[in-house]
């Protein structure tokens, strides 16, 4: 037998915490690199960019999340690289796939089709024109 698919909001419910929870941001500000927390984030990311892909509107908790997490990553991660040459292409790489798959989440346009967020939408727009839930 087959193993039961999830309702799609218990999967969306399920990578917003994935990505509100993910500890790599926090570590990052402590100045610590924590690599298995950065590819989980990398791939909750991934799928989050697939889900978000043609939506009207997007969760206004993750979506500032995700503003939070580029802010870290243009301050952080540059200033890692500068004070440890052994991880200067490592934070590089970082630096360049967090903030590519960041853009990928919100500017994955058009925007059009259902919310990820249990919640209907409202009139509040966020960053590039997306409605946020």
């Amino acid at each position: 037998m087959s193993a039961a698919v999830p309702p799609p909001r218990a999967v969306a419910r399920d990578l917003k915490r994935r990505i509100l929870q993910n500890a790599f941001p926090a570590r990052l500000k402590e100045l610590r690199v924590d690599r298995t927390e950065y590819l989980q984030l990398c791939e909750a990311l991934e799928e989050l960019a697939r889900r978000w892909r043609g939506r009207a509107c997007v969760d206004r908790e993750v979506a500032a999340a995700l503003h939070a997490l580029s802010a870290i990553i243009r301050e952080v991660i540059p200033a890692l690289a500068r004070s440890d040459p052994f991880l200067r292409d490592e934070m590089e790489d970082m630096e360049i796939r967090l903030e590519a798959l960041v853009r990928r989440c919100l500017g994955s346009g058009p925007w059009g089709g259902e919310c990820l967020s249990a919640g209907g939408p409202d009139e509040s727009s966020g960053p590039g024109g997306l409605l946020l839930c």
